[in-house]
């Protein structure tokens, strides 16, 4: 340690015998160990909670922008799932032979198309949310949690209206 710096006041790490073998230079002494101030699973769901009119504005936004962007407009929720729905049951009901298992097949495919179609928009959409938001988080502070958030529950939403409008 130099001269004139403070000692670190967290104890240092233990390794068994087993990794000192497996890993000869964890024997040695080192001075600083980094370490994480905070665990990676600390999400400060209060500091979501403080924000939660941040997270309906972007629910908000992303619904808008998704209507707006389509020809059809909302039409085009009912469409596509409904042609999908349509296309498995020819190919893997009548074509391919293959059971539901005494559930009717367009409710069985439907079901199948809208929880895949709400999982792959989350995971796809979730996983660009920081770059196509960059500019954003570079502006004024809030928890970065809220933007994919409001992505899962944006979905959610469309994905409701859709399955209690077909359902019923």
């Amino acid at each position: 340690m130099r001269p004139g710096k403070t000692p670190d006041p967290r104890p240092p790490i233990r390794h068994s015998s087993f990794e000192k073998f497996l890993i000869p230079h964890m024997s040695e002494h080192w001075d600083i160990i980094i370490t994480p101030r905070r665990s990676i699973f600390s999400l400060n769901l209060r500091e979501v909670w403080n924000y939660r009119d941040l997270l309906s504005l972007f629910v908000r936004r992303d619904i808008v922008a998704q209507y707006k962007q389509t020809i059809l407009g909302p039409l085009w929720y009912f469409i596509q799932p409904m042609l999908t729905t349509i296309m498995f049951t020819v190919v893997f009901g009548n074509l391919a032979g293959i059971s539901t298992d005494g559930i009717p097949p367009m409710l069985f495919y439907l079901a199948g198309i809208t929880n895949w179609n709400y999982f792959a928009e989350c995971l796809n959409k979730t996983s660009t949310t920081f770059r196509d938001n960059q500019n954003l988080f570079g502006k004024v502070y809030f928890p970065r949690l809220v933007v994919p958030l409001s992505i899962v529950a944006s979905n959610l939403v469309e994905g409701r209206k859709y399955r209690f409008s077909t359902i019923s």
